[in-house]
């Protein structure tokens, strides 16, 4: 999806003269080209499943440097990063809500009203199996909260 589209939103970018968009789609582009040239891949399809896949994990990056640079007192660089994380999350489709990640877990549950500690890695995989796009750390924390 993102693959097809993205030289045009770097077109439209340049255009309205956004230069921190521009360079933000730039690299998503990069990180497409990364993935379907990395030796690993060969044969494998860049799928739009995939690429929101990279967005994510690019998201999460920024969202960890913005963190190192404001501890570190570097207030310009961390809103920088985290500008770029805004960017990054608007190319995302809005992920399940927490009602329906806790309606997920209560199918799991099959009745009981709590799971055990060795369960934990069961429902977090029985969630994200049913439910796409789901952000794994906030199915964890939701997850901790059956656990007795």
């Amino acid at each position: 999806m993102y693959k097809e589209k993205i030289d045009e939103m770097i077109f439209n970018a340049r255009k309205e003269k956004k230069s921190d968009v521009v360079l933000v789609y730039q690299d998503v582009k990069n990180e497409f080209l990364k993935f379907r040239t990395a030796e690993k891949n060969v044969g494998k399809e860049l799928t739009e499943d995939k690429e929101i896949e990279i967005i994510r994990k690019m998201v999460k990056a920024r969202n960890e440097s913005g963190e190192i640079y404001e501890k570190a007192g570097r207030a310009e660089q961390a809103a920088k990063e985290f500008n770029e994380k805004k960017i990054l999350e608007a190319l995302l489709p809005a992920g399940p809500s927490e009602d329906d990640i806790r309606s997920t877990i209560v199918k799991f549950l099959d009745g009981r009203d709590s799971i055990t500690q060795k369960e934990m890695g069961q429902a977090i995989k029985f969630v994200k199996e049913n439910l796409k796009g789901v952000d794994g750390k906030v199915v964890s924390d939701i997850v901790k909260t059956y656990i007795k």
